[in-house]
């Protein structure tokens, strides 16, 4: 069950669920909560606690708890220029012990639409539960930046920026969705969108990496292209290939996405892939994954969703249904707006 509530004319806004801490989406996602107070215009300063069940999460393991404190800052607005930053102190435990202090950073910042920065940063001090007793002291954990600009409709430059102090603790074999995407590139990448004409776009990223100890840097590659409309059909199809030499292993990615709106309240979407990984971290080396989902709209007031995740690798096959159905209760036009959210696996 999921319940927000944040209305600009009220002076906090909370939610409880499963769900990111919508200042600091950089942090793992919780099933727990939040409470935040606008002090003043512009800023919120709040409160957030729960356990992190993300399998897919960089530094995701069982039985791990986090809460911390937040301010946020923002201003500006789309059009013109816009700004949010996000300062943190936060503890992590696990099996209620205490794992690592850490303070948290998140900027992010735009200018008509043409040029974009983000850039988030964790700095921890783990305390040896969840690093077999050793204590690497205080340092940054993982620092993730990306600057967009786009000079014309037609193409745009990216530049992006990865590290981790510790080597990721993500379930890579769960793939699913495409989360792995994530992990693939460390260190310095550079990449470019280009769209010729409004059914196709091609995109690619290239970068190299290394980490402590390494004798020469690793290349990473990714190659994509999009057709947004399939012989008239409505059909959007979207392929794209990563080859990449991480610290957690070396191999290949590819996944193939077809998506189509199908009516005014229905749309759907399937993914089909495989990765290919050389790691000590994992024995399933090797997997084929199916994601298949559809969200419908069925009023005003209420929506579902529905889907299948089937995977099948070396060691591990892994099957979800999941049915998600939720309800919105509007009270009235100036009226905070209540979501709740009942789902099933």
């Amino acid at each position: 069950m999921q319940l927000y509530y944040d209305n600009p004319n009220s002076k906090w806004a909370a939610g409880m669920g499963r769900l990111y801490l919508p200042w600091a989406v950089s942090l793992d996602t919780v099933d727990g909560g939040y409470f935040g107070r606008k002090l003043f215009s512009g800023n919120t300063t709040g409160v957030f606690a729960g356990s992190t069940p993300d399998l897919n999460s960089w530094h995701y393991r069982p039985n791990q708890r986090i809460g911390g404190l937040f301010t946020n800052f923002e201003g500006g607005d789309y059009d013109r220029f816009r700004f949010s930053s996000t300062t943190g102190v936060a503890v992590s435990s696990i099996k209620w012990k205490l794992d690592r202090p850490f303070a948290f950073f998140e900027n992010e910042l735009s200018y008509q639409g043409k040029i974009s920065a983000y850039h988030s940063l964790i700095v921890d001090s783990p305390q040896g539960v969840s690093t077999n007793g050793i204590r690497p002291g205080t340092g940054v954990s993982h620092s993730y930046f990306t600057l967009h600009y786009q000079p014309r409709p037609i193409i745009s430059f990216d530049l992006y920026h990865n590290f981790f102090r510790d080597v990721p603790t993500a379930v890579t074999t769960i793939v699913g969705t495409g989360v792995v995407d994530k992990l693939l590139f460390q260190g310095l990448s550079a990449g470019t969108r280009v769209k010729p004409n409004r059914y196709f776009t091609l995109y690619t990223t290239i970068g190299t990496s290394n980490k402590t100890g390494d004798t020469h840097r690793s290349l990473n590659e990714m190659f994509g292209a999009t057709w947004n409309e399939i012989a008239r059909t409505g059909i959007r199809a979207d392929y794209h290939y990563s080859k990449f030499d991480s610290n957690f292993g070396t191999g290949n990615y590819e996944v193939l996405s077809l998506s189509r709106q199908l009516t005014n309240r229905m749309y759907w979407n399937v993914q089909l892939g495989n990765q290919d990984v050389a790691s000590q971290h994992t024995l399933n080396c090797f997997s084929k994954f199916v994601d298949d989902s559809v969200d419908v709209n069925l009023g005003r007031h209420s929506y579902l969703q529905s889907g299948y995740t089937y995977v099948k690798g070396d060691t591990l096959n892994y099957r979800q249904w999941y049915l998600s159905w939720g309800i919105r209760l509007d009270q009235g036009k100036n009226n905070p707006e209540f979501i709740q959210t009942m789902q099933s696996h």
